[in-house]
């Protein structure tokens, strides 16, 4: 017997952003692991997420890992597209590009707990792209709240955590290539 399968198509209308600096892109790059703890975070928080059984080992998790708080993201993971992509194409140049994925388990939960589809776009991701002939960098993201809160019956609170991480995700990427 086979299963009923259902589908259903959600159309939404999601905001890219571009933030731009003539600031080189080694020094967005330096700036932004510094900012997200690269050393830190990454695999560090992937185990530390993954082997919690309580909401104060995350809290202390996310803590040690945000230095004591003073940071609003952490590194969940980072890759070079510009790299994987010149070896696929014969050492063929592209311009520097970086995905980073970054987030808050803190903030997440936050939304998470009002919708669980929300966790498609967290944590958010920013891609940092050198501009042509080296003369500064942008960073690309879509706004976070544009992404997670879709549909109609969208909670107060949801909306309210996800203009908070918008504005945190902007500040942010403005310090970093500032």
């Amino acid at each position: 017997m086979s299963a009923h399968i259902t589908k259903t198509i959600e159309i939404y209308t999601a905001q890219r952003v571009t933030l731009t600096s003539k600031k080189h892109i080694k020094d967005v790059l330096t700036a932004l692991d510094i900012e997200v703890n690269k050393e830190g975070g990454g695999i560090n928080m992937m185990l530390m997420l993954a082997n919690a059984k309580s909401k104060e080992e995350i809290d202390t998790g996310m803590k040690k890992m945000s230095d004591g708080g003073k940071r609003d993201f952490v590194l969940f993971a980072a890759g070079s597209h510009s790299r994987w992509l010149s070896a696929y194409h014969s050492g063929r140049k592209f311009l520097e590009t970086h995905i980073y994925t970054i987030g808050n388990p803190l903030i997440a939960q936050a939304m998470l707990q009002h919708d669980l589809t929300a966790g498609l776009h967290v944590p958010p991701k920013l891609l940092v792209v050198e501009m042509e002939g080296g003369k500064g960098t942008n960073i690309v993201f879509d706004l976070p709240s544009s992404v997670i809160i879709v549909g109609k019956n969208v909670s107060p609170e949801l909306k309210k955590t996800a203009a908070v991480l918008d504005d945190k995700f902007e500040r942010m990427v403005r310090k970093v290539l500032a």
